[in-house]
């Protein structure tokens, strides 16, 4: 049992980790707004993204509800890629 509980708060520590990564990459990306700024968010999100995928399944957390609510306020990202790109 002391495993599993462990196992279980690791998944949700990497989460963590992940999701502070990827909010640390759209900070740079709306303080400087290049296109530097923009890949490494993109990659910041791709390993969040892809690492919710993997522990989907385990319940770590409401990941319907994160995606919806990031998506929709936290990373307005289809706004921040046509500033980006209108720039350059």
């Amino acid at each position: 049992m002391a495993e599993r509980l462990v196992d279980f708060l690791e998944k949700g520590l990497t989460n963590a980790e992940l999701t502070l990564a990827a909010q640390e990459a759209w900070v740079a990306l709306q303080q400087i707004g290049g296109m530097a700024e923009w890949l490494a968010w993109l990659a910041a999100y791709d390993d969040l993204y892809n690492y919710r995928a993997s522990v989907e399944a385990d319940f770590i957390c409401n990941m319907g509800f994160l995606n919806w609510s990031e998506m929709g306020f936290v990373w307005d990202y289809n706004r921040k890629f046509v500033a980006v790109f209108s720039n350059h």
